[in-house]
């Protein structure tokens, strides 16, 4: 699960059918079971096989700009509280174009 900050806004690009930008070819993506996008967070529900590598991208719109905290992103699984990994909040900073 990836919390966001309330000044960005996820893209969903299933619904707009949006293409993701080339540098993500050759990722494996897409490989999730189940896919749910809310308003500030985004939650991936898959199985995980040996030694599988899975990638997840969210497309993201800068609808403020200023400084954030981006809360760490946080994986359990479902039946067993035995496995967990989780990653620090870090604080971002997203500038205007000008």
């Amino acid at each position: 699960m990836q919390v966001l900050p309330s000044g960005w806004q996820i893209e969903n690009i299933r619904i707009n059918n949006t293409l993701l930008p080339d540098w993500t070819r050759g990722w494996s993506l897409n490989k999730e079971n189940y896919l749910d996008i809310r308003d500030d967070r985004v939650m991936w529900f898959f199985d995980l096989k040996d030694s599988e590598t899975l990638d997840f991208v969210v497309k993201l719109n800068c609808i403020n700009a200023g400084e954030f905290w981006l809360p760490g992103t946080l994986l359990e699984a479902m039946y067993s509280k035995d496995f967990k990994a989780t990653t620090e909040g870090v604080k971002v900073y997203v500038k205007a174009f000008e």
